[in-house]
């Protein structure tokens, strides 16, 4: 991969749901592939998800494997989480990023929040009552990092048009104010253009910048379905393009590697995709050429029957990997937990403490990124 996309999200863990109800059952998000697949494509950092009680059972300790593992490849990691009922007790989410820290043991670079209240019914009638309390919760949060690691937000586009209440600037001069990273999610299938990503994202990148925050820019590689629509991710462009319009992106910002990938699941089965493509035709071009090589009398395929039978491999595999993404899809057990309203349960605890909410990674409902 070029040097443009030098960072992800990763909410995915292979822990079998049978032994862990925060299980995914991924094996490719176990610490080796997914350390492996990092290194691969050229990261820098890789925004990791942590469960509920991070310290605890067969996904915590994936957790922390997988924080070590991606340390010892030199890439920064920072424990990724967010849910809504965080807005309303922001010491939850507090509570959550103490267990990360305590599960990772020192090898953690810092804490990603993805807590969305604009995917909230309440967002349309009261914005600023969901405004209030994000920002509650980047402050419990803020208060439990220690101070040689970074709080960051994932935050859309648009939040700079929206005018923060209780204090002066945008929303996102609020965000701002109170992280040490910011990743702008601007959500488009290319770079260029009035709803392009360089356009999209061009007002909150001169807002970071002004503010001294370090940023990245957020895309999309997962299906339209959960995009919300096909224009607002590069699934269907596929792998190449996406390093094209990347390397576009950093290009008019003067930002290598400001690129950040969502997600591990979805961008690697784009990838695989492509290379099933390349295989099918390297399998099918040599052993046409063979008839010419062989020195042999026997029939070679005409112009339009070699290409046919080329064709027919394409087809083939595609149809595999168009099967295996929709296997990944929205509704499947197997299908990666995106960037997600998470639902939760309430839940006792062996040591008596207070009711704990665990994540049941259901999907999230249409893209939530656009303008709101």
């Amino acid at each position: 991969m070029g040097t443009a996309t030098q960072s992800m999200w990763a909410w995915d863990n292979p822990v079998p749901p049978s032994q862990d109800a925060r299980g995914r059952g991924y094996a490719p998000a176990a610490p080796g592939p997914l350390a492996a697949f990092a290194d691969e494509q050229g990261l820098t950092r890789v925004h990791l998800a942590a469960p509920w009680a991070a310290d605890e059972g067969p996904v915590g300790a994936w957790f922390a494997e997988a924080a070590a593992a991606l340390g010892a490849r030199h890439l920064a990691v920072d424990a990724l989480g967010g849910d809504p009922g965080w807005l309303d007790e922001p010491a939850l989410a507090a509570t959550w990023a103490g267990a990360a820290l305590r599960s990772a043991d020192g090898r953690l670079d810092g804490i990603q929040l993805d807590v969305e209240p604009w995917t909230l019914p309440g967002w349309r009638d009261d914005r600023d009552d969901g405004v209030r309390r994000w920002l509650a919760v980047l402050d419990a949060t803020r208060a439990v990092v220690p101070s040689a690691l970074t709080l960051g937000a994932d935050a859309p586009w648009w939040l700079v048009n929206v005018p923060a209440p209780d204090e002066g600037g945008s929303v996102l001069d609020a965000v701002l104010r109170r992280v040490d990273r910011v990743v702008v999610v601007a959500f488009s299938d290319h770079a260029d253009g009035d709803d392009g990503i360089v356009a999209l994202a061009r007002p909150s990148v001169e807002t970071a910048r002004a503010a001294g925050v370090p940023w990245t820019i957020g895309v999309e590689t997962d299906t339209p379905d959960v995009a919300g629509g096909a224009q607002y991710t590069f699934h269907d462009e596929g792998a190449a393009v996406l390093e094209r319009e990347a390397d576009r992106v950093a290009r008019a910002f003067g930002a290598p590697g400001c690129v950040c990938v969502e997600h591990h699941r979805a961008w690697r089965a784009l990838l695989e995709g492509v290379a099933r493509l390349t295989a099918a035709r390297m399998l099918v071009v040599p052993h046409v050429r063979s008839y010419r090589e062989s020195g042999r009398d026997v029939h070679a395929p005409g112009r339009g029957e070699r290409h046919g039978r080329q064709r027919a491999a394409v087809r083939k595999v595609r149809g595999r990997h168009d099967d295996r993404v929709r296997a990944c899809g929205h509704g499947s057990a197997a299908g990666p937990p995106r960037r997600r309203v998470h639902h939760t349960r309430r839940v006792g605890t062996a040591r008596g403490a207070a009711a704990r909410r665990v994540h049941d990674a259901a999907r999230r409902p249409a893209r939530p990124w656009r303008q709101r």
